[in-house]
């Protein structure tokens, strides 16, 4: 095989800036809950972080109900105990009535 000045044998891509996999959500609640104010690369790493690990502590909690109960699918009820048993009360509550709210205003 015979390789021409400036022909590289292995095709290279163009390298894109991977984002949060959330931070464009962040961001948008963000602008909407405080219009004049913006959030900081760093900031949003962190808001970014601590949403992916509550995510991930409910989702291990949900399975975890689903499963000892035998079932084999995830139900919402799973997810509204994982809620009470991971938040503080006022928060789970809270979450649970703005759950309630969204899914009724989704349906709606």
């Amino acid at each position: 095989m015979v390789f021409q000045k400036g022909h590289h044998s292995k095709h290279h891509r163009k390298t894109t800036k991977k984002t949060a996999p959330l931070q464009t959500y962040i961001k948008r609640v963000a602008k909407h809950a405080a219009p004049g104010l913006t959030l900081s690369s760093a900031s949003l790493r962190i808001v970014n972080s601590f949403v992916m690990d509550m995510y991930n502590r409910l989702a291990i909690e949900a399975t975890s109900l689903m499963r000892s109960s035998g079932k084999q699918t995830l139900t919402s009820r799973d997810l509204q105990a994982a809620v009470r048993l991971i938040l503080p009360d006022d928060l789970a509550k809270y979450s649970m009535s703005e759950a309630v709210r969204a899914v009724g205003k989704l349906s709606a």
